[in-house]
């Protein structure tokens, strides 16, 4: 199943993407795709939909980051050794955690503001994993439990050669 957030900036209405890539309007189930509706038990009763019987969005609707109201983005890296290696950096037995801020979230089509100054803005593909459940400590056996799904995000920012966030890095 595949989940898309549709419409003007400040209007943005939950949807699903059916088998033709069509936009099905689900506003009228569920307000936004957050919190509880990230669910997985709530978004298997979706999987039970006839998604041909939801209003179809107009095909000129604006993509939004597919998920409302992100409270943390936690990054790992690096987590392609190749690309790290090639990038220079020693590869550490742990991985680097970092955080970024959640107004950094934009739609598919949306301007990426880079700063005037800038020299040195990198961009990356990511794989971003959706958490539908709280999870802390939890066992590598039921971590898969609290993912509601995954989506690509294109990582974008100063190059990691000069500043960082106080704290631990490799």
């Amino acid at each position: 199943m595949r989940l898309v957030r549709f419409g003007l900036r400040g209007q943005e209405r939950p949807g699903i993407l059916d088998g033709d890539d069509r936009i099905r309007d689900v506003s009228a189930t569920v307000r936004n795709w957050r919190g509880d509706s990230l669910d997985p038990s709530f978004l298997a009763s979706l999987r039970e939909m006839d998604l041909a019987s939801l209003p179809e969005a107009d095909p000129a609707s604006r993509l939004c980051a597919p998920i409302a109201g992100v409270r943390k983005i936690i990054g790992v890296g690096p987590n392609f050794h190749d690309s790290a290696r090639l990038a220079g950096f020693k590869i550490n037995p742990e991985p680097t955690i970092f955080m970024k801020a959640p107004s950094a979230i934009s739609g598919p089509t949306d301007p990426i503001e880079i700063p005037r100054l800038s020299t040195r803005t990198d961009w990356g593909v990511e794989l971003a994993v959706v958490m539908g459940r709280t999870a802390k400590y939890v066992s590598v056996e039921t971590a898969m439990d609290h993912v509601a799904g995954f989506t690509l995000a294109n990582w974008s920012g100063p190059h990691f050669a000069g500043q960082a966030a106080v704290g631990f890095r490799h």
